[in-house]
């Protein structure tokens, strides 16, 4: 099962032209970051180490919102953000 209540995520800065930084609270060793565009289409989808923030180049996406999900395997957060 996956949880929200506990978690923080922060993204910034939104709205962005180039790099997001995200910020969490999640636990396990890897996370799992993936990004979805408005269409539903999957446009990230990567696990790294876990650090207290992760950066994620996203200058080559469009302009738009995007909902990003981050994973430990044991919770989950959900945001968004908005490309220029």
């Amino acid at each position: 099962d996956f949880s929200s209540d506990n978690i923080k995520l922060a993204i910034y800065p939104n709205p962005t032209k180039g790099v997001i930084t995200i910020d969490h609270e999640f636990k396990g060793a890897v996370v799992s970051i993936s990004i979805v565009d408005n269409m539903g289409r999957l446009v990230y989808n990567k696990s790294v180490a876990r650090s207290s923030s992760i950066s994620i180049d996203v200058s080559s996406l469009s302009r738009g919102t995007y909902h990003l999900t981050a994973s430990d395997g044991k919770e989950k957060a959900k945001s968004v953000f908005v490309k220029e």
